[in-house]
């Protein structure tokens, strides 16, 4: 089973995963203001760095649904494929962010307990 969660460090083993680096990257990479970990049946599988170009991030969840890895931070929501890595990501700063009712109605949908509510209705 894939499962995903937020940290605030990629202690080891996460510190060797080849990460897959998402929002605004500043220059020479630095430190990500959050790591999302996924997991396939306890053993590390995709590692997500996440940046932000704001100043304070109040809200943040992360779910699983199909194939994806879906990543709310900040304003911004981004998918990550787990099986290409491929990431696309969208500014939601004009508006309130909700998912639609037919994501959260998919049975593939494996809600990971937040640390703040922000997808959610």
């Amino acid at each position: 089973m894939i499962t995903a969660s937020f940290k605030n460090f990629a202690d080891p083993p996460w510190n060797h995963v080849k990460p897959l680096r998402v929002g605004p990257i500043p220059t020479g990479f630095g430190t990500p203001n959050a790591y999302v970990l996924v997991e396939n049946d306890g053993r590390p599988f995709v590692r997500v760095d996440v940046y932000g170009d704001e100043d304070c991030y109040a809200f943040e969840e992360v779910i699983i649904w199909r194939d994806f890895v879906v990543i709310g931070f900040g304003s911004r929501v981004h998918m990550v494929n787990c099986r290409s890595q491929d990431s696309l990501g969208r500014d939601y700063r004009s508006g309130q962010l909700r998912l639609p009712d037919r994501l959260k109605q998919e049975k593939a949908c494996q809600p990971v307990p937040p640390r703040a509510k922000f997808l959610s209705t």
